[in-house]
């Protein structure tokens, strides 16, 4: 009868015991996981968060009046997930080209060490300075409307609004660009860019995005 008592015991026991090492080996699995996305997610942010922290070395061409170039080298060890948000300012390095604006927002993912390059969707901010070309260089910086400006771009693209409307937003928002300036933008054998349709709808999206919070 102690025998069988013994025997019970020591079966609960080591039934015990078992259910704590898979609880353990459960909660060890866990904190790796976590550990793992928290790491990921530290390493999620703004290329220009990465340009000031010297996490990238970042240059930037002019390509067209609608896209800019640009290179980016991750400097680091480990693994990049850089957010461009829509908004973010391309400033010329001369002072008689137009400096630059993101208008689609992109994510760029570097492994260590690894480079990117490639051509961005981009529009001009200074109505009455030259289009830039592929010899102008540009930096990465803060503008001061870019809050206003990521706002009427989100409208934008929410809208799916063709470049025309864009140009005319941005340049209403950087230049206060009256409809008459807007005309400086000219096709090669198309004539007048900016239509007065589509003056029109980039003041009212500028306006809606005044309003927004």
């Amino acid at each position: 009868m102690k025998k069988s008592i013994f025997l019970v015991l020591l079966v609960a026991v080591s039934l015990g015991l078992g259910s704590m090492l898979a609880f353990a080996a459960h909660a060890a699995e866990n904190a790796k996981s976590s550990a793992s996305v928290s790491t990921e997610e530290d390493n999620k942010l703004s290329l220009l968060q990465a340009v000031e922290k010297k996490y990238v070395s970042f240059s930037a061409q002019g390509n067209s009046i609608q896209s800019s170039y640009i290179r980016i080298q991750n400097l680091t060890g480990r693994k990049l997930h850089l957010v461009i948000p829509a908004g973010t300012f391309l400033n010329a390095n001369s002072g008689s080209v137009q400096n630059m604006v993101f208008t689609h927002p992109k994510d760029i993912i570097l492994s260590p060490k690894q480079q990117y390059s490639g051509s961005v969707r981009t529009a001009c901010m200074n109505i009455h300075r030259d289009i830039p070309g592929g010899n102008n260089s540009f930096g990465i910086d803060q503008h001061p409307d870019s809050h206003l400006l990521a706002k009427v771009i989100k409208l934008l693209n929410k809208g799916n609004y063709p470049y025309s409307v864009i140009q005319a937003a941005v340049w209403i928002v950087t230049d206060d660009a009256s409809y008459d300036d807007t005309g400086i933008l000219q096709g090669q054998f198309s004539g007048r860019v900016i239509s007065h349709d589509d003056y029109q709808k980039a003041v009212s999206i500028v306006n809606q995005a005044k309003k927004m919070q």
